[in-house]
């Protein structure tokens, strides 16, 4: 799906043959800053939670492609506007 950071695609992890979510964001550097926020965030929030108790998605790697970073995910089965949609929030 598209954002206004970007745009999320389903992958294949060819090394854990597992689907992912990445996240790529825009190249302007205001878009970028903000990924190294939340790249920040992602993996305090993990650390914190390292026996995955509450529930927060997992950040699992990321890296830059054709200066995007890009942020890859564990594959949740819906994303925040199909979940409020289908529970007619």
């Amino acid at each position: 799906g598209k954002g206004s950071f970007g745009q999320v695609v389903c992958a294949l992890d060819t090394e854990t043959n597992e689907e992912v979510a990445i996240k790529i964001i825009k190249s302007k550097k205001p878009f970028q800053l903000q990924a190294k926020t939340e790249i920040e965030l992602l993996m305090h929030l993990c650390e914190k939670d390292s026996e995955d108790q509450h529930n927060i998605v997992r950040l699992m790697t990321h890296f830059m492609f054709r200066n995007h970073q890009c942020l890859v995910f564990q594959m949740l089965s819906l994303n925040l506007y199909e979940l409020l949609k289908n529970t007619q929030f």
